[in-house]
Parts: structure tokens; C-alpha cells; sequence
């Protein structure tokens, strides 16, 4: 089965920081609150007790910083999630596209090695 989202993943080991703030924006993207990957992740960063973090403010924005360049890297470098898929062919509603950004970061929480 084809998948509509990058499987092919860069070099990079997820910490506990770093899955908590994917868990935060994928929870985020499915309640509408939260449109972007990078800005479900930093809504975690910025907003670190909706995370369920309790991180030091300069530990947590590098975790998030770490996590932004995994995330552009997965994509090519694209700045978007969309524009990835669109630069590979595939044709996606709005609302459609949120539902592969979801099953994208479960995709990531199950494939990326942890540290």
C-alpha cells in the first residue's frame, strides 16, 4: 500500500522530549487546533503543561529545534507537509491532508529509533 506521506526517514533518535511534543501536535492537528506539524510542535514547546512537559525552557526549545530539522529533513526540505506531497504527486483535499499529517507522526513515533 502506498503511502501518502515520506517514509524514508533521516538519521535521528527520538528522546522522551521529542515524542511527547509529536504525541501533543498529532493530538492537536486531529482537533483542528493546530493546521502545521512544526506548529503542533511548537505549541508544545511555547505551551510546555498542555504537552504534559516539565523540561527547562532552553532544554525544550532546543528539543523543539531538533525536532523542526528532523521534520524538514523528512521532507526534503520542503516547507510544508503539503508541498511534499504535491512535489510527489499527490492530489489531496485540505481535510485530507490533515488526516496524513496525523497518521504521518504515528507513522514517525513507530519508525523513528529512540534514544
Amino acid at each position: 500500500m502506498e503511502k501518502n506521506y515520506p517514509t524514508a526517514l533521516p538519521d535521528f533518535r527520538l528522546t522522551k522530549t521529542h515524542v511527547k511534543l509529536l504525541k501533543h501536535a498529532r493530538k492537536r492537528i486531529k482537533a483542528g487546533l493546530s493546521e502545521y506539524v512544526c506548529s503542533g510542535i511548537q505549541h508544545g514547546v511555547e505551551h510546555p503543561e498542555d504537552a504534559d512537559l516539565n523540561n527547562h525552557p532552553v532544554r525544550l526549545e532546543h528539543a523543539g529545534a531538533n525536532l523542526h530539522r528532523f521534520i524538514r529533513r523528512a521532507i526534503n526540505g520542503n516547507t510544508y507537509f503539503d508541498t511534499w506531497q504535491r512535489r510527489n504527486g499527490i492530489s489531496r483535499s485540505r481535510q485530507q491532508v490533515q488526516k496524513d499529517r496525523a497518521k504521518w507522526i504515528k507513522y514517525l513515533l513507530e519508525n523513528t529509533p529512540r534514544q
